[in-house]
């Protein structure tokens, strides 16, 4: 596809995310997000992996973000109980954008948002 093509959807693909991380969030990159633990911040990035754990207790599915697992920078989880309030089958959204808002905890050494909401998510 030509450059000029793509030029209208980066705009706005831009334009969405500034957007979403403005509902008084800060935007942070997602190989940075660790620094920010405890803080209310938007994470934005294409989804490398997504994996539903069923024999997990809590039946999380997890969307990792700067790099494909075990070796991402960044997760989003979302529990067994909330997975029925998105509208995306989450795993489904490996290689689309998304941005992710929620406190960021560390999970080991890993910082996490935990996603309860379909508010807190979006998919570009």
């Amino acid at each position: 596809m030509p450059l000029v093509h793509r030029i209208p959807f980066a705009v706005v693909l831009l334009a969405s995310v500034s957007a979403f991380a403005q509902e008084g969030r800060q935007q942070v990159p997602i190989d940075k997000a660790a620094q920010y633990e405890g803080r209310e911040v938007t994470v934005c990035g294409p989804v490398d992996t997504a994996r539903r754990a069923p024999n997990v207790q809590g039946e999380p599915t997890l969307l990792h973000m700067g790099g494909a697992f075990p070796h991402h920078k960044f997760s989003a989880r979302v529990w067994g109980q909330d997975r029925d309030k998105f509208e995306h089958d989450l795993e489904s959204l490996v290689g689309r954008t998304a941005c992710v808002s929620g406190r960021v905890t560390l999970v080991g050494k890993r910082p996490e948002v935990v996603l309860s909401s379909p508010e807190n998510l979006a998919v570009f």
